[in-house]
C-alpha cells in the first residue's frame, strides 16, 4: 500500500522527469499474493514492475520444488506477466545452462510481452552468461541492458554484454 501510494504521489512529476516502479526483488521469496498485488498494482498506474527471475539455478529449483513449475509457469499462472514486467536476468530457463526440466520458458515470456534485463557483470561474476540473443530475439523476447550491481557502470556492463557475446 505504501509502494502504491508512493507511485501515485511521485509517478511523473518534475515535468516526467521523475519515474516510479515496484521492485518486489526475489522471485523465490516472493508469495503469490504479493506478485498478484504488485502486477495489478503496476497494470493499473501504468508503471514497470521489476523481480528477479532465472538468476541462479538455485531461484529456478526452489521455485519449482515450492510451485511446482517453473519460474516462467508460475509467474504466468499467477498472472503477473506483462508488458511492463521487467526481469533481470533470464538466464536459467528450460533447456539452458544446467536447466533439465523440459518446458516452454522462452516461449511464455515472448507470449506475455516481458522484457528480460541482461545484467553481464552479474552473470560473468558468477560465471554465467545469456546463451543466445538470437534465439531469444527470434523467439520476440525483449531484452534490455542492466547493472545489477554496485556501482552501476553502465560502460563496464555494454563492454561485458559484447565480450560475453563472442563467446
Amino acid at each position: 500500500e505504501e509502494a502504491e501510494a508512493f507511485c501515485r504521489r511521485f509517478e511523473g512529476t518534475a515535468g516526467g522527469l521523475v519515474r516510479t516502479m515496484f521492485a518486489p526483488d526475489r522471485i523465490e521469496t516472493c508469495t503469490p499474493e504479493l506478485l498478484r498485488r504488485t502486477a495489478e498494482a503496476g497494470r493499473a498506474l501504468e508503471v514497470p514492475v521489476r523481480l528477479h527471475c532465472c538468476q541462479a539455478l538455485y531461484e529456478y529449483d526452489s521455485v519449482v520444488e515450492q510451485h511446482g513449475m517453473s519460474p516462467p509457469e508460475w509467474l504466468e499462472s499467477i498472472g503477473f506477466l506483462g508488458p511492463r514486467v521487467l526481469l533481470p536476468h533470464g538466464i536459467f530457463v528450460s533447456g539452458i545452462n544446467g536447466v533439465e526440466r523440459p518446458g516452454h520458458d522462452l516461449e511464455i515470456l515472448a507470449g506475455s510481452g516481458a522484457t528480460i534485463v541482461h545484467c553481464p557483470a552479474v552473470a560473468a561474476r558468477g560465471g554465467w552468461l545469456l546463451r543466445s540473443f538470437s534465439r531469444y530475439r527470434a523467439l520476440g523476447i525483449n531484452i534490455g541492458l542492466g547493472t545489477d550491481t554496485h556501482p552501476p557502470d553502465m560502460i563496464q556492463n555494454m563492454a561485458l554484454a559484447v565480450m560475453l557475446a563472442r563467446m
